[in-house]
């Protein structure tokens, strides 16, 4: 159903039970400036290669996900105009 949404700006999916199996469907938005997907355990850095395509994000919040510190500092150098928020 996001696929559908092509001029999508923001988009906030804390808490939804995503997996990194969902970062592909998100990674190909790629006019987002904002994206929340804090509190979904199962997103790991295993999404970072996907995450790291979003070159448009402004905000990025990844707090309470699996994402590791060295996942954080590879989204850093990836998005570096981009504030993240988290681990």
């Amino acid at each position: 159903k996001l696929a559908a949404l092509k001029n999508l700006k923001s988009l906030n999916l804390d808490a939804n039970n995503l997996t990194d199996a969902s970062a592909p469907h998100i990674a190909k938005h790629q006019g987002l400036t904002y994206l929340h997907i804090g509190s979904n355990s199962a997103i790991s850095d295993a999404s970072v290669s996907e995450l790291s395509k979003l070159k448009n994000l402004e905000e990025l919040v990844i707090t309470f996900t699996q994402i590791s510190p060295d996942g954080k500092a590879k989204l850093v150098e990836a998005l570096p105009k981009t504030t993240i928020t988290g681990p």
